[in-house]
């Protein structure tokens, strides 16, 4: 239990950083967008907006993520592990391709990883 939390507090340490960082040389060039609609110009804004779908889905997706992990008990491990690749994979796929509609589908789907 302590190595999970110790886990999560060290990727979302990085992950904040890296996006804060990220937002304002690579995706800020560009505007911020989301499927070709105009969002803002401020990083600021855009990563509130991230954080806020995030949060939300991280919210709602607790319970079931719960279920999940009871309803596996034994595979605990490897549940853990798939969801730390999947949310380690996730700012990879950022750096590849920065554009602001790819950032919001992967804070999605890291939040929905981790839920």
């Amino acid at each position: 239990m302590l190595c999970e939390q110790v886990c999560n507090t060290v990727y979302s340490t990085f992950s904040s950083l890296f996006f804060i960082y990220w937002f304002q040389d690579e995706v800020g060039k560009h505007g911020f967008s989301l499927l070709g609609h105009h969002i803002t110009n401020a990083p600021q804004t855009a990563l509130a907006f991230t954080g806020t779908i995030g949060t939300f889905c991280g919210f709602f997706l607790t319970a079931p993520g719960g279920w999940i992990a009871d309803r596996f008990p034994h595979q605990r491990a490897q549940l853990l592990f798939v969801s730390a690749f999947l949310q380690t994979a996730c700012p990879i796929v950022n750096a590849y391709w920065p554009d602001f509609t790819f950032v919001c589908a992967t804070t999605l789907f890291s939040s929905l990883t981790g839920g």
